[in-house]
């Protein structure tokens, strides 16, 4: 779709391969979606070309959503169903969200953890919506919390207000790209 005509079905498309399988992608292997150019695709057949204009581009545009990302507006706790976000949402039942840690582990904090490893112990959240509210902000999940996540602020001395409140973010999409 557009922006003036967006996708309005589902759509899945599922990328297959290994990182190693291909040898003229060594770093981002055959599992990729890729935008070319002319330069590009003229400097594979050796003739040195430079990389300047004919940039292509990928433009995706699914179901319009009133809001994908957003924070929680009050602290929860392992074992709540309910949490509250700050702004309007239109999450539909059974939509998928993830929560963000708002907590270290002492590994990622005191540098015990392993050099350039993604943390793995983080208490991200994956939840699936059960209802939305009629105030458009209170979320029931389908499942309880496993960890707190707090909603909280931080102004600088300079003045510059921080919010440091979970994120929450919508991971449903109507058309999706995804690996094996």
């Amino acid at each position: 779709g557009t922006e003036d005509h967006p996708f309005m079905h589902r759509a899945l498309v599922t990328l297959y391969g290994g990182k190693y399988d291909a040898v003229r992608l060594p770093v981002v292997g055959a599992k990729c979606l890729a935008v070319s150019n002319t330069q590009f695709t003229i400097r594979e057949y050796g003739d040195g070309a430079i990389e300047e204009g004919d940039i292509g581009t990928l433009d995706i545009h699914g179901a319009p959503r009133l809001k994908v990302w957003t924070r929680i507006s009050k602290t929860v706790y392992p074992g709540d169903r309910v949490i509250i976000v700050q702004d309007d949402v239109d999450f539909k039942p059974g939509e998928e969200l993830m929560i963000a840690a708002t907590k270290t582990s002492h590994k990622h904090v005191d540098g015990n953890g392993m050099m350039g490893a993604p943390p793995v112990d983080f208490q991200n959240e994956r939840i699936f919506v059960e209802s939305l509210a009629s105030d458009m902000r209170t979320i029931t999940l389908r499942d309880p919390l496993e960890f707190k996540h707090i909603s909280t602020n931080f102004t600088r001395p300079d003045g510059e207000y921080i919010d440091l409140s979970a994120e929450v973010a919508l991971l449903s999409r109507n058309a999706k790209i995804q690996g094996d």
